[in-house]
C-alpha cells in the first residue's frame, strides 16, 4: 500500500502541468461570463484528494505543530472571508483550491518520499509541455484538446498572447498551460530543480539533467515571461554573489566544473542569442502591445488602494476582488475588471489586514531554509497574480516551498 501511495504522489507531481478540470459553475461580471468567475475541479486536486485516503500508508515526519497551526488558522479564516463576499459561492469554490494546495504541501513536506524523486518528476513533467510548446510558435496555433484541459489557440486570435514584430504576430508558448506567464514560472522552477539535481548527479546522470535543463530553458524563452526571466536572473546573480563572497576563487572552479556545464551553458547562451531579436521586442516600449500591458499594470495600483479603502481590515472576501472593483466602477467591458497584478497585493485585497498578517505568520517555516531559491516564485508574485488566483500557480507555489522545507529540521 505504500508504494501505491508514493507512486500516486509521484503521478500527481508529474502531471501537475494537466489542466483537466470540470466546470460547475460561472459567476458574472458587468453582465458577462469571465475567466475569473469559473468555479471548476481539476482532475489532479480529485488524485490529491485519493491520496488523502491513503495517507495514513505513507511514512510521516515529525512537525511542528505550532506552525501548522497557523496554516490551519489560515485555511479557516479564508473560508470565513467567503460569508462576506460579494459571491460566496465563487469565493468557497476557490477555497477548495487553496485547500487542495495546503494538502499538497503537507503529504510532499512531511512524508518521507526521496525528494529526489519528486524533483525528476516535476521535470520530467514538463516535458511534453515543452515540447507542445515548440510546437504553438512554429505553427502560430494549437487544437482544444478537452480531456487535457487545452483550449484553442491562434496567434491571430484577439486576447491570445501574442509577439507583435514587424507588424506580424508570434503566439508565445503556452505549453498545458492557461497562459505563458505560468508556463514561464513552472520552467523558472523547473531550472531551479534542474540546478538542484545536477549538484548530486552521479556522471551518466549529468547527461540526462543537462539535456532537461537545455529544454526546459528552450521552453522558458519561448514562453515570454518576464517575470520569470526576471525571477531566474535574479536568483542566478545572487547565487553567484553568495557564492563569491564566499569563495573569491569560485568563478574559476566553476568554468572547470566540467564539460557539461560548459556545453549546458552555450546552448543557453545559443538560444538566446537566437531569439534575441524577439526577447528585445518584449522589452521594447515602441511595441503597442507591450507598452498597453505596462500601462493597464501602473493603472492596476490606483484601482488597488481604491478597493483596499473600501475593505481594509477583512478584505473583499476570498476571489472577490474584480467583483467589489465592479461595484467600485461600474459601467467598464467585463474584460476590463482584472485581478491586481500583484499577487501580495491581492491577498492583502482579498483577506484584509487581519488575513494578510496570518498568511505572514503561516509562512515563518519557510523563513528557515534556504529562501532564496523561492526568488523567482518572488518575483514572480510582484509581476503577476496566478501564484493566488488560479490552481496551477497554487500548486506550484505548494511544491516548490515543500520540496524545500524538507532541507530543514523537519527530518
Amino acid at each position: 500500500m505504500r508504494r501505491i501511495a508514493e507512486g500516486l504522489l509521484l503521478a500527481i507531481v508529474f502531471l501537475l502541468p494537466w489542466q483537466t478540470t470540470w466546470i460547475y459553475g460561472q459567476a458574472f461580471i458587468a453582465g458577462e461570463p469571465f475567466s475569473f468567475g469559473v468555479m471548476n475541479l481539476y482532475a489532479i486536486e480529485g488524485l490529491i484528494v485519493v491520496l488523502l485516503g491513503c495517507a495514513a500508508a505513507l511514512s510521516w515526519r515529525q512537525s511542528r505543530r505550532h506552525d501548522l497551526r497557523w496554516m490551519g488558522l489560515f485555511l479557516v479564516y479564508a473560508l470565513l472571508s467567503a460569508t462576506w463576499a460579494i459571491n460566496t459561492e465563487l469565493g468557497i469554490a476557490h477555497w477548495i483550491h487553496l485547500a487542495m494546495a495546503a494538502l499538497l504541501f503537507l503529504v510532499v513536506a512531511f512524508t518521507r518520499i526521496d525528494v529526489r524523486r519528486l524533483v525528476w518528476a516535476f521535470v520530467l513533467g514538463l516535458m511534453v509541455p515543452v515540447g507542445l510548446g515548440i510546437w504553438q510558435v512554429a505553427v502560430g496555433s494549437s487544437p482544444a484538446v478537452a480531456v487535457l484541459g487545452l483550449a484553442t489557440r491562434d496567434a491571430q486570435t484577439l486576447g491570445d498572447a501574442v509577439l507583435v514584430v514587424g507588424g506580424e504576430r508570434l503566439l508565445r508558448a503556452y505549453g498545458s498551460f492557461p497562459h505563458p506567464n505560468i508556463f514561464g514560472g513552472y520552467l523558472a522552477m523547473g531550472l531551479v530543480g534542474a540546478g538542484w539535481l545536477w549538484r548530486s548527479a552521479k556522471r551518466q546522470e549529468r547527461r540526462w539533467v543537462l539535456l532537461v535543463g537545455v529544454l526546459l530553458f528552450l521552453g522558458l524563452t519561448l514562453s515570454f515571461s518576464r517575470s520569470a526571466w526576471l525571477g531566474l536572473f535574479v536568483l542566478c546573480i545572487v547565487l553567484l554573489a553568495k557564492r563569491r563572497l564566499h569563495a573569491p576563487k569560485s568563478l574559476r572552479g566553476w568554468l572547470a566544473a566540467g564539460k557539461g556545464a560548459r556545453l549546458g551553458l552555450a546552448l543557453m547562451i545559443l538560444i538566446a542569442a537566437a531569439l534575441s531579436p524577439l526577447i528585445a521586442s518584449r522589452f521594447s516600449s515602441r511595441e503597442s502591445l507591450e507598452a498597453q500591458s505596462v500601462s493597464e499594470r501602473v493603472e492596476q495600483y490606483g484601482e488597488f488602494v481604491d478597493v483596499f479603502a473600501d475593505h481594509v481590515f477583512v478584505g473583499t472576501g476570498l476571489r472577490n476582488y474584480t467583483l467589489a472593483l465592479e461595484q467600485i466602477d461600474p459601467g467598464r467591458a467585463w474584460w476590463e475588471y482584472q485581478p491586481m497584478h500583484n499577487t501580495w497585493l491581492l491577498v492583502l485585497a482579498e483577506l484584509g489586514v487581519l488575513g494578510f498578517l496570518v498568511l505572514l505568520l503561516s509562512l515563518r517555516p519557510l523563513m528557515n531554509l534556504q529562501a532564496l531559491f523561492l526568488i523567482p516564485l518572488g518575483v514572480i508574485s510582484l509581476f503577476d497574480h496566478y501564484l493566488w488566483s488560479l490552481w496551477p500557480g497554487l500548486a506550484l507555489l505548494a511544491l516548490s516551498a515543500a520540496c524545500l522545507l524538507r532541507n530543514t529540521t523537519y527530518e
